[in-house]
């Protein structure tokens, strides 16, 4: 008799913790900022009491960043360089610079990090967008103006990543205008000791932001999707995308409608992704074959 008791107590033990683990739900937290010409989203899993202490100390560092690579900013790093001026390059401006000309080189030049005026010829995404004369696209293409547009991101998430897990961050999710990167893996609910990756859905291009061709499943890495389907304008029944060709300076035309590229960086993710949008699948078979941990989706 005194055995069947010791078993019930037993089960009864074992039904109380499982209830306890079950109403302790990790807190989660989240802390939106609009930097770099879009909304930026932080979301932190088992959040700790100082969590907003890390947020601030994040998006301080966005604003550096910013501060240092945005081509709109007259008193930016970059625009001093645009310029001609000569100043001492900031750290983040001397990556930004390194990486692009790294693609640069790799792509023969159809990725360029120089096409500041022809960008700002074209105003895409600006609500001032226009096809300019052929001249004054050949004028454009002549001045090298420095435009990080197709790293910058990327590079803020790894750094926001940084930040996250120097503080003792273990689960979260960063998206930077469509730009993802994670930290760890999705501790959420009552479970949260087990190891669930995040999922990111690789959207159909010009369908509803809810309408998903694919999910992928990462943790502790970044995925970054290129496409015209965000940033474009119609003329005379023609689409024009916000994504240049360097040779042309016209926007790409391509049978890409997206590029999604997966892996460690964030940076690489960007530089990749509008590499291989511009590239193509079978272009972008030699490049990729140098960026081993990254793999990218296309949707033709």
């Amino acid at each position: 008799m005194k055995l069947q008791h010791k078993k019930l107590f037993g089960y009864l033990l074992i039904i109380s913790l499982v209830i306890i683990l079950c109403s302790c739900k990790p807190s989660t937290a989240v802390s939106q900022r609009f930097y770099f010409n879009t909304y930026c989203s932080i979301t932190v899993y088992q959040a700790p009491e100082n969590m907003g202490e890390i947020f601030e100390k994040v998006w301080s560092r966005m604003a550096e960043i910013e501060k240092h690579i945005s081509r709109t900013d007259e008193n930016s790093t970059v625009s001093a360089l645009n310029r001609g001026e000569n100043i001492e390059i900031d750290p983040d401006t001397a990556y930004m610079i390194s990486l692009s000309e790294q693609f640069y080189s790799l792509t023969d030049g159809l990725f360029s990090p120089y096409l500041g005026q022809v960008i700002e010829l074209w105003g895409i995404g600006t609500g001032d967008e226009r096809v300019p004369s052929e001249a004054e696209i050949q004028a454009a293409l002549a001045v090298r103006k420095y435009d990080f547009g197709a790293v910058g991101k990327g590079y803020a998430s790894d750094e926001a990543a940084k930040i996250l897990k120097e503080n003792g961050i273990e689960s979260a999710i960063i998206n930077f205008g469509g730009n993802v990167c994670t930290v760890g893996y999705k501790k959420t609910g009552s479970f949260s000791f087990m190891k669930t990756p995040f999922t990111v859905g690789i959207r159909n291009p010009g369908s509803s932001r809810s309408d998903y061709l694919k999910v992928v499943k990462i943790h502790d890495g970044c995925v970054v999707t290129s496409g015209i389907y965000e940033r474009a304008f119609e003329v005379d029944g023609k689409l024009y995308g916000h994504i240049l060709n360097a040779y042309t300076g016209y926007p790409a035309e391509s049978a890409v409608l997206s590029a999604t590229v997966t892996g460690p960086l964030g940076s690489i993710c960007d530089a990749l992704s509008t590499s291989c949008y511009l590239l193509g699948p079978q272009g972008s078979e030699a490049l990729l074959e140098l960026f081993p941990d990254y793999s990218v989706e296309f949707v033709l």
